[in-house]
C-alpha cells in the first residue's frame, strides 16, 4: 500500500488469510509440493484498488497490476506516481526469485522497467522481496530483504546492502554504509519519512538459526547525509508500542508527524494476535507510541 495526496493506493498482494512458512525454509528444507504451491500463492492478487482519504470507499481500478507480492512502493510528490521495486511473482515456479524491476504507477497507467540493482559479490544482483523503501525528493531507498524464496542458499540483505534509486536518472547503487553499522539483517520492516531527512524502519525480523527471530532493536533511523552512522537505532520510545513483527503496515500523512502502524506477523511464524491499530509521534525525541484500537479482525501479513 502507499499513500497519496487525497488517499492510498493497494498494489497486488496476496489475499490468502494463511501465513505459509515460506520466508527461510531453503535451509535444509524441502521445498513446497505443487499442491501446496497452488493452494499457496492461487491468491495473489493482480489488483489494484484505491482508498478515498474523504469517504474510506475502496474501489478496484481499471489498471491491472502482476500477481505480486512482498514488494515495497513509494509515492513520488513531485512526478506524481508510485514506484514499486522487488518482490516475488506467484505466476513464476519455484524457486522464486526475486523481481529486479519496477513497476511504476501514474496518469499513463502501469510500465515496468528493469530496475538494474547493483550487482554483489556473488555476482547476482541485489534484487529482492520482503524490504522496506521510502523515498527522499528523487532518490528512493531500500532496506533490508531476501532475494530468493525455496533457495538452499539464499541471501538475507543487511545494512551495507543498502540499495538507492534515483528516478531522475534512472541509475542505481549501494549507498555508503561503514561497517558494522546499522542491522546485521533487516527483513520485513516498513520504513516512512520524516521531515527532514530521515526514513524511519519500524520492525522487522533476522534469522537465527535457520528461523525469523526479532531484531532487537525495532525502531532504527536512517539519515543518507550522516556519512559516519547513517543508521542510529531508537531505544527510548516511551508508551505501548505494538509487539516485535515483521510484514508490518506503516504510513504518515504528509501534514503530519504521527506515523499509524498497523498489522504485521509474529517472527516466530505463529499467526497474528494483535490487531490493533498504533500511532507513534515523532514531533520530538523520545519518541510516544499509542494503541489506537482493536478492531475485531487482527493484523495480517504486510506484502
Amino acid at each position: 500500500m502507499v499513500a497519496g495526496r487525497s488517499g492510498a493506493y493497494v498494489m497486488g498482494g496476496r489475499t490468502a488469510s494463511n501465513q505459509p512458512d515460506y520466508i527461510l525454509p531453503g535451509r535444509g528444507s524441502a521445498q513446497p509440493s505443487a499442491q501446496q504451491q497452488t493452494a499457496q500463492w492461487s491468491q495473489a492478487a493482480g489488483e489494484m484498488w484505491y482508498i478515498d482519504a474523504q469517504n474510506t470507499e475502496a474501489n478496484r481500478m481499471n489498471e491491472t497490476f502482476p500477481p505480486l507480492f512482498a514488494h515495497a512502493c513509494v509515492w513520488h510528490n513531485t512526478g506524481m506516481q508510485a514506484y514499486c521495486t522487488g518482490g516475488f511473482r506467484s505466476d513464476n515456479s519455484t524457486p522464486y526469485h526475486a523481481d529486479d524491476g519496477m513497476w511504476t504507477y501514474g496518469v499513463h497507467g502501469v510500465h515496468y522497467r528493469p530496475l538494474n540493482s547493483p550487482v554483489l559479490r556473488t555476482g547476482n544482483r541485489a534484487a529482492r522481496g520482503f524490504h522496506a523503501s521510502a523515498i527522499i525528493s528523487d532518490m528512493i531507498y531500500v532496506f533490508g530483504g531476501v532475494d530468493c524464496l525455496y533457495c538452499n542458499n539464499n541471501t538475507l540483505y543487511n545494512a551495507s546492502e543498502t540499495v538507492r534509486h534515483d528516478v531522475s536518472t534512472g541509475l542505481t547503487s549501494f549507498h555508503p554504509v561503514p561497517l558494522g553499522n546499522g542491522p546485521r539483517q533487516l527483513l520485513g520492516s516498513c520504513a516512512v519519512k520524516l521531515r527532514g531527512n530521515q526514513i524511519l524502519l519500524i520492525g522487522g525480523a533476522e534469522e537465527v538459526d535457520g528461523r525469523p527471530s526479532p531484531l532487537r532493536d525495532q525502531l532504527w533511523l536512517f539519515d543518507p547525509t550522516n556519512e559516519t552512522q547513517p543508521y542510529v537505532p531508537v531505544r527510548d520510545a516511551t508508551g505501548s508500542g505494538p509487539q516485535p513483527m515483521w510484514g508490518a503496515t506503516c504510513g504518515r500523512a504528509w501534514n503530519s508527524t504521527d506515523v499509524i502502524v498497523h498489522g504485521g506477523c509474529d517472527p516466530s511464524g505463529a499467526d497474528p494476535t494483535d490487531g490493533a491499530v498504533y500511532v507513534l509521534k515523532t514531533e520530538r525525541v523520545p519518541f510516544e507510541w499509542t494503541k489506537v484500537d482493536a478492531p475485531a479482525v487482527g493484523g495480517g501479513a504486510g506484502g
